[in-house]
């Protein structure tokens, strides 16, 4: 076991890329086996990172709000097949943007595979919605059912607001908010600590600054942010999570170890981690919608579908990254996760196609997998 490549990519990344800091763990049977901070809290002001700093996790969220689901299902409580409009009546009568009403309803499965016919776009159905201060995450998912689609449910895949949905499936079907679902049924179990929605006045300080890389080689913080806070109390399933690397590890971790977390507390069953990996793109919808050739997308995960020389991961291996720069892995093989963590608020598309790529491998390369 020897880390010495992956420290040196660590530390090279700040002078070659701009990545003004990075955080990484790596865990293996529940152990970690690295960790490592390079570069800086606040880059523009040299201020350095001590691991314990909070990260919006933006996508990576994405994470807790299909675990939670797949809890569900495991339950009896919902399955795959379901309508959506089985718990949400919005979501009966759905319509694309040409006028057409969508020819087959909207499922849990079409949301957990992103196959529902939503975007990203936070257009004018949210208006109302955004007017009321205590309006709830489900009364914004509910005025999310008046989004037009782009394609009928089931048709093809397009990254979307379809986990932010599936957040509010959640509560109705828990009789819980999202977050105080997530909080009893995922995080404590497994012992997480350091992971919520929102932060109290005066908890700024514990953020990694978001940031900026210039031209000139500097760099500039910029003020906190999440543009999917849509409200002061929407938890959004999506995008919404504020945690740290040392302890949203821990859920990667128990993925990787069948659903089992270090604590001995189990949150999902093997055969339920193994429905995550399911290829649920077909023919050629594939192509270019992954950032890395071999992967296709399961049940709210990118999953290892094909192997070629870029990939020493195992078939099987799934995870997903966030805005900003966020990544994280899980081998269910080898019992291995990986999470990563940045701020970077400038162009990052490299940080996906590039940087967490390599990461994969320089760390299945220390390991001699």
């Amino acid at each position: 076991m020897n880390f010495e490549k992956v420290t040196a990519y660590l530390d090279s990344l700040c002078d070659t890329k701009g990545v003004g800091m990075s955080d990484l763990i790596v865990l293996k049977d529940h152990e970690v086996v690295y960790r490592k901070q390079a570069g800086y809290k606040s880059p523009e002001k040299k201020i350095p990172l001590k691991g314990d700093e909070w990260y919006y996790i933006f996508s990576a969220s994405k994470m807790t709000t299909c675990v939670a689901a797949m809890q569900l299902i495991e339950r009896g409580a919902m399955r795959l097949e379901d309508n959506v409009s089985k718990f949400i009546p919005e979501f009966e009568h759905l319509y694309l943007k040409n006028g057409e009403e969508a020819k087959r309803p909207l499922t849990i499965f079409h949301l957990m595979s992103m196959r529902g016919g939503f975007n990203y776009d936070l257009d004018e159905c949210l208006e109302d919605v955004k007017k009321n201060p205590d309006a709830t995450t489900l009364d914004y998912v509910k005025a999310m059912a008046k989004k037009k689609l782009l394609f009928h449910p089931g048709d093809m895949y397009e990254y979307s607001l379809c986990h932010d949905i599936l957040a509010g499936v959640v509560e109705v079907v828990s009789g819980m908010s999202f977050g105080e679902y997530v909080k009893k049924n995922i995080f404590e179990p497994l012992g997480i600590k350091d992971v919520k929605f929102r932060y109290e006045d005066g908890e700024e300080e514990r953020f990694a600054s978001q940031f900026l890389y210039n031209e000139d080689g500097s760099f500039t913080d910029i003020p906190l942010n999440n543009a999917y806070k849509l409200g002061p109390l929407y938890e959004s399933g999506g995008a919404g999570l504020i945690a740290s690397v040392a302890e949203y590890s821990k859920l990667p971790d128990a993925l990787a170890n069948g659903g089992m977390g270090a604590t001995g507390n189990r949150i999902l069953k093997p055969e339920s981690v193994e429905k995550f990996k399911m290829d649920t793109m077909y023919g050629d919808t594939r192509e270019g919608r992954m950032h890395e050739k071999g992967y296709s997308y399961g049940l709210g995960f990118r999953t290892l579908v094909t192997k070629n020389y870029a990939q020493k991961s195992p078939i099987g291996e799934f995870g997903w990254d966030g805005a900003m720069g966020c990544y994280y892995l899980i081998d269910t093989e080898n019992h291995l996760a990986l999470f990563y963590a940045t701020h970077m608020a400038s162009e990052h598309s490299f940080l996906s196609s590039e940087v967490h790529p390599t990461i994969r491998n320089l760390v299945y390369d220390a390991l001699d997998l």
